[in-house]
This record gives C-alpha cells, sequence and structure tokens, in this order.
C-alpha cells in the first residue's frame, strides 16, 4: 500500500512539472521581447490536471492578465473554451531617467542608466537601451526615475523657430528661391510654418539646416 501511495505521489509530481514545463515554454515563446517574467495564477479551471495548453491558440495579453488557451487531453485533442489566468511582472533592460529633464532639451547618454526595470505598467514603447541618444531631444518633460519612452522624444531639429532659411519654390522645370523665416522647429522631413519678407505664410518641408520646400 504504501508502495502504491508513494508511485501515486510520484506520478502527480510529474503531470505537475510538465504541465509547468509547458507553461513556461507557452510563456517564453510569447514574451520573447521581455528579459525577465514573473507571473501567479489567478483563475484557472477545476482539475487542471486535465488539460494541456494549446499552443496552436493565440496569445492573449491586457496589460498585466495574460490568458494561456488550454484544451482537454482526450482523443479529439480540440481547444475548449478555458483559459488559465494568470497576474504578470514583466521586466526589461531600459533607459531611467537619473534627473529632471525639460521639454526640447538635448539628451546625453549621461542623464540616463542602463537598469532591469519592471515595465508592466509603463504605457507606450520603451527605448532600446543602445538608441542614440545625441541624435534626438526631449518631447516633453522626464521625471526622474522615469523609464524612457519612444514618445518621450523626438529628432533634434535641423531648423529652430527664428532661423533666416531659403525657401525652394518649384515652377515647373524652374526652382525658385526666396528668404523667409521659421515659424516652428523642425527635424529633416517635417513640415513647419514658414513666413517670406513679404510676410506670406507658407508650409514647407524641411530639407536641411538652411533649406525648406514650399508644399502649400
Amino acid at each position: 500500500m504504501q508502495y502504491l501511495f508513494i508511485i501515486l505521489i510520484s506520478f502527480l509530481f510529474s503531470k505537475h512539472n510538465e504541465f509547468d514545463g509547458n507553461l513556461k515554454s507557452y510563456l517564453e515563446n510569447n514574451l520573447n521581447n521581455y528579459d525577465k517574467y514573473e507571473y501567479a495564477i489567478i483563475s484557472s479551471p477545476q482539475e487542471l490536471s486535465s488539460y494541456k495548453i494549446d499552443f496552436s491558440q493565440p496569445f492573449r495579453m491586457n496589460r498585466n492578465i495574460a490568458y494561456v488557451p488550454l484544451k482537454t487531453k482526450n482523443s479529439s485533442d480540440t481547444f475548449v473554451d478555458k483559459y488559465l489566468v494568470l497576474r504578470l511582472r514583466l521586466f526589461k533592460e531600459v533607459l531611467v531617467a537619473n534627473e529632471d529633464v525639460k521639454a526640447r532639451e538635448p539628451l546625453s547618454p549621461d542623464e540616463f542608466t542602463k537598469k532591469l526595470a519592471d515595465v508592466t505598467t509603463v504605457i507606450g514603447t520603451p527605448l532600446n537601451i543602445d538608441y542614440n541618444l545625441t541624435t534626438v531631444r526631449s518631447k516633453s518633460f522626464i521625471r526622474k526615475g522615469m523609464v524612457l519612452r519612444r514618445e518621450n522624444v523626438e529628432p533634434l531639429p535641423e531648423i529652430f523657430s527664428g532661423n533666416y532659411i531659403t525657401a525652394l519654390v518649384v515652377k515647373g522645370n524652374v526652382i525658385v528661391k526666396v528668404d523667409a523665416q521659421s515659424k516652428q522647429d523642425g527635424a529633416k522631413g517635417d513640415i513647419i510654418s514658414i513666413v517670406t519678407q513679404d510676410r506670406k505664410l507658407f508650409k514647407a518641408k524641411v530639407l536641411n539646416k538652411k533649406e525648406v520646400l514650399i508644399v502649400e
């Protein structure tokens, strides 16, 4: 009797380890853009041992809640409308601000530290740790301790508001150049407002530090 009890315990332990291993594989396949994750089961069907993970079904995640699709261990091996529900903590190597940074300030690598941080509740897209910060400036105020996101930065302007520039006007095969002044900051490719010497307003595309192309 004791021998049978040991076999039963061993069988249940083996099944548990098998499910945990499959769950780990499923999560690693679907969370491979994170450097680390933690999870806690918050809801599961009764007799979980009678189910297995359905790798063919799409992974669903809403903020920090993940839904792992299950299927029954029967001959049909079909998906059933049941899920293992997990609460996640997601970690990623990111850039974290060492100090407050005002809006529209050129960024320096010295202002940020690479850290493995919990990004579960971060809204937006954290910048890659190898991003070249010398090519961008802050788009909005960045608070000390904040994870740097793509939404926080914008390209450094080629032209600044108030700069005197040359505006190009294309008329057929002829290019006419007129003197103008920028009314906005603009990176290469941006559409900005300009004013010509005769006080006419136009929209123009930034070509480089000194020239724009009037588009309307």
